[in-house]
């Protein structure tokens, strides 16, 4: 086990994890200061504050921040590519943050009719994303369903880094609710901590657990927020989470930014 994940396990033991993941917040504040400082002035694109940016994307650097949310959303227009014709469609990423990807969106697609939505369940947020984000519609959502949106309305749900940091039984609930919304056809993308991030950041207890159940909840914190966090396997995402759901696709390993490695999956409806 390493000194890393000893001293997590240690402080998500003792209830500390959130005051802990405060002190890393200001540490990468600090050593971004000058980073980031020379992004702002050679750059025109709109940042969300740091703390903000630090609750969805694990780090202050706005630049990366900026980067891979390109990447991220030119790797999902891809992969949409292949089983949804764009145009006349709607999208919808459910989890947005600050909108770090479904933001790249209009302009990668602008010349295809396509009405784009978002949902989170962090007000502020939403409000900036309002503010500052045009050509999406933001929604708020709570830590349990329902959305907003109408049954059969939505042609692609996305979502990555959000089944993360929900429980198992959260799971199960939201992917009802995002049926009950996807159009007939309409597909739902998700990511997972599959055995990439569990064999780099789970304990060895933790990886045996892993090993045998192909899933382990990291709680003792606030449910969906960063600091909790679950990994599950192929077999627990294919066989429990997903029985009975028309899996298209399971994509391992695919980078999302900053060393997120994540597997994808794909279900239509």
């Amino acid at each position: 086990m390493g000194l890393k994940q000893t001293i997590s396990a240690m402080l998500r033991r003792a209830g500390l994890i959130r005051q802990a993941d405060n002190v890393r917040y200001l540490a990468h504040k600090l050593r971004k200061i000058s980073s980031n400082r020379a992004f702002k002035k050679n750059s025109m694109e709109v940042i969300p504050p740091d703390r903000l940016m630090y609750e969805i994307f694990g780090t202050v650097d706005y630049k990366n921040y900026f980067e891979s949310g390109e990447t991220t959303a030119k790797t999902l227009i891809k992969i949409i590519s292949d089983y949804v014709d764009f145009e006349e469609s709607t999208i919808c990423e459910w989890g947005c943050g600050t909108g770090r990807v479904i933001s790249h969106f209009p302009k990668f697609l602008e010349d295809k009719e396509i009405r784009y939505y978002a949902s989170d369940i962090n007000e502020k947020m939403i409000d900036w994303c309002r503010e500052h984000i045009v050509d999406v519609e933001f929604y708020t959502n709570g830590l349990y369903p329902p959305l907003v949106y109408d049954d059969n309305s939505i042609d692609v749900v996305f979502s990555t880094s959000v089944f993360n940091h929900l429980s198992d039984e959260q799971q199960f609930r939201w992917l009802n609710e995002i049926y009950r919304i996807l159009s007939p056809a309409g597909i739902f993308i998700f990511t997972t901590q599959g055995d990439f991030q569990a064999n780099k950041k789970l304990t060895k207890q933790e990886l045996d657990t892993y090993q045998d159940k192909n899933i382990v909840i990291r709680g003792n914190t606030s449910l969906g927020s960063r600091t909790y966090s679950i990994f599950q396997g192929e077999f627990y995402t294919r066989d429990v989470l997903l029985s009975g759901s028309n899996i298209i696709a399971h994509l391992k390993d695919i980078e999302f930014g900053d060393n997120d490695i994540l597997d994808l999956w794909i279900i239509k409806k």
